[in-house]
């Protein structure tokens, strides 16, 4: 069973990356269309909080691959911060 503290800074990182994400540029312009909200919050959470989208064709649309490419870049800035 994990450390209190390695819990917390495990919680901390979760929200920082989820904050990162609600704020990079190609999630806010896709959550501020109504049309795509759906499939873009679907997304984060599949992302996020690893839960399966119930809208099986919104995983091959390209809102979920752009939210998926910002989650890419995110994750990918912060390994090379180290």
């Amino acid at each position: 069973m994990p450390k209190p503290e390695i819990e917390l800074f495990q919680r901390i990182g979760q929200e920082a990356l989820r904050n990162k994400l609600l704020n990079h540029p190609l999630v806010e312009r896709l959550r501020n269309n109504p049309n795509w909200k759906p499939a873009a919050d679907a997304a984060l959470d599949h992302f996020l909080d690893h839960k399966k989208c119930t809208v099986p064709s919104w995983i091959k649309s390209s809102t979920w691959k752009q939210v998926e490419m910002a989650y890419d870049e995110i994750m990918r800035e912060s390994s090379l911060k180290g």
